[in-house]
Order: structure tokens, then C-alpha cells, then sequence
């Protein structure tokens, strides 16, 4: 990758950011990530229930945490490590352990 390159991909994601009118399903991932004022209006909830978390990116992980209530929230996870079939999006077998290492996670066999 020469720094012509670097600095297109630069360019193009400083674009998207500013495009407010149109999104695909990255975007739908990833703003809500970067833009406080959008992840402000992620709504809160006291139970947050995640299947097959093993398949889920760092992106979807900080969103399912922005879910959780911050006082008595809690949050579920399952999945299997042993299972992971979303690497194309960035899922990876640390998204588990990266779950697993949570404030006050228990893991369960």
C-alpha cells in the first residue's frame, strides 16, 4: 500500500462520516460507534441478550454495550469459541475472550 493510497482511504472515510443521508449496513455498525450524538439515542435496557457472540466484531460489541443500562443493567452473552464463522466482518476467536473479560462476567460452561 503506497501513502497515495493511505491517504484515499483517509479521504474516504472522512466522506462517510460526513454523509449523513445515506448508510449500508457498515454504517448502520459503525456510527453509532464514532458519533456521540447518535449513540446517545441507543436505547437502554436492563437485559441485553447476545447469541452466538463469538461471531460478533468490536464494532457490534461496543454497541451491545452502549444497550446496557449503567445502573442494574445486565448483559448475556452465548456463543461457542469453537464456532466462529464471521471473520469476513471481523469476528475473530478473541471476540469471545473479549466478552469474557467484562466487569463482572461470569463464564459458564
Amino acid at each position: 500500500m503506497t501513502y497515495t493510497d493511505i491517504n484515499r482511504v483517509k479521504e474516504v472515510i472522512n466522506l462517510s462520516i460526513k454523509d449523513v443521508n445515506s448508510f449500508d449496513y457498515s454504517d448502520m455498525i459503525f456510527v453509532p460507534c464514532i458519533i456521540t450524538q447518535v449513540g446517545n439515542k441507543i436505547p437502554k435496557y436492563y437485559y441485553v441478550f447476545i447469541d452466538e457472540v463469538q461471531d460478533t466484531n468490536l464494532a457490534q460489541q461496543m454497541i451491545f454495550k452502549k444497550c446496557i443500562r449503567k445502573n442494574g443493567g445486565r448483559f448475556f452473552a452465548f456463543g461457542d469459541p469453537k464456532q466462529c464463522i464471521y471473520t469476513f466482518m471481523g469476528s475473530n476467536m478473541n471476540s469471545f475472550e473479549r466478552i469474557a473479560k467484562h466487569d463482572n462476567t461470569k463464564k459458564m460452561p
